[in-house]
């Protein structure tokens, strides 16, 4: 099983571990970020890209576009009855020379969500983007 849930005060989240990816985030019923069937008949949700955003680091590095982030196994670390903590460990692909990790920490209380990012680079200096690509609910709102 790669997804983890978390339910706390009203807000339910759903991670999957493949691909650190958000799969659903609630907060009293009402669905904030989701899972859906893009135009290009992909499925996406919300997930990092790292350390290369869109196509940049394919032909220098030879990364895959958005970064292995996305697709590879991330590890759970820790789960309180708020809160999620998951890691990836960056390994080499392509001829990137960077040893970079990774964290997620996932927390709710009240009526904030909070999703925070920690990357450390672990080598030599290197380049690196960090993007994130957020599937938000809009279907009943006039703006999102």
């Amino acid at each position: 099983m790669t997804e983890i849930s978390v339910n706390y005060g009203g807000w339910n989240l759903c991670v999957d571990l493949i691909g650190g990816r958000i799969k659903e985030l609630k907060n009293g019923g009402q669905v904030i970020l989701g899972t859906y069937q893009r135009g290009d008949g992909k499925t996406a949700n919300t997930h990092l890209c790292l350390p290369n955003f869109a196509n940049e680091g394919t032909e220098i590095y030879q990364l895959p576009s958005h970064g292995p982030v996305r697709n590879g196994l991330w590890k759970m670390v820790g789960q309180k009855r708020n809160s999620l903590e998951i890691d990836f460990e960056f390994e080499k692909v392509g001829i990137y020379p960077g040893q970079i990790s990774v964290c997620q920490n996932f927390s709710m209380r009240n009526n904030l969500f909070l999703h925070r990012i920690v990357v450390k680079n672990n080598g030599s200096s290197v380049p690196l983007n960090l993007g994130i690509h957020n599937y938000f609910e809009a279907s009943k709102i006039g703006r999102a």
